[in-house]
């Protein structure tokens, strides 16, 4: 049998893929909020969507395109030979909720190139301010600072463009770079609590989801 998505991160051929997706991350472990569209065929939408190895994504380019394979392939309901609006809706990037779920799997997905993003818009933050606030004495110190914003900012597009899987949607692209700009680097173990506490992204600890390992046994333990 041919798995096409044996490759994804949810294998869509298989068994319990909505709890498998809601596995991946507490933060997907939500209801969905949908009331014409199963769970399995939201799930089965967001993976060949935006999974970075579903042949969706390596064969349908444009993101339009895209998008309405997946639907299709995910069996969303048709009324008069369109989407219900519900939908359309979610084509348009305009769900807020699926927006959240789709933005989570992408970053259970491209969890460093996040950091890297977020790493580099705080270092063309600090570069733009030199230039700004700064009368710089040689002209070679100007060259070398304008190489740098004109490289960061290249490298910032290109990053963008990872993360999101190419995604066009206004809504759907400020929910994912608020995501990434709200990402906590910080290494200190009091800093990461707190944000914890007031509901702020960090970082992930554990690569693995909700997955926790057994304590440390002896062979003669029992």
């Amino acid at each position: 049998m041919d798995r096409k998505f044996r490759n994804c991160l949810i294998d869509l051929d298989g068994e319990g893929i909505v709890g498998k997706f809601k596995a991946l991350h507490s933060e997907l472990n939500r209801p969905f909020g949908l009331k014409k569209i199963s769970e399995s065929s939201l799930v089965r939408y967001i993976v060949a969507a935006y999974d970075k190895n579903s042949p969706y994504m390596q064969q349908h380019f444009d993101l339009v395109q895209r998008r309405r394979y997946s639907a299709k392939y995910a069996q969303f309901p048709v009324e008069e030979d369109q989407y219900v609006e519900e939908a359309e809706e979610i084509l348009e990037g305009k769900n807020d909720v699926v927006n959240d779920l789709i933005t989570r799997y992408l970053f259970c997905q491209h969890d460093l190139e996040f950091i890297n993003l977020q790493a580099y818009q705080n270092m063309h933050f600090v570069q733009t301010r030199i230039a700004m606030g700064h009368l710089l004495d040689k002209p070679s110190d100007f060259d070398k600072l304008k190489s740098n914003i004109e490289a960061l900012s290249n490298d910032i597009q290109e990053k963008r463009a990872l993360v999101s899987n190419n995604e066009e949607s206004d809504t759907l692209l400020r929910r994912i770079y608020g995501f990434a700009e709200s990402i906590s680097t910080d290494f200190r173990p009091e800093d990461r609590a707190k944000r914890v506490e007031q509901g702020e992204p960090v970082v992930d600890e554990n690569p693995y989801g909700d997955y926790e390992p057994s304590s440390l046994r002896f062979l003669d333990d029992e």
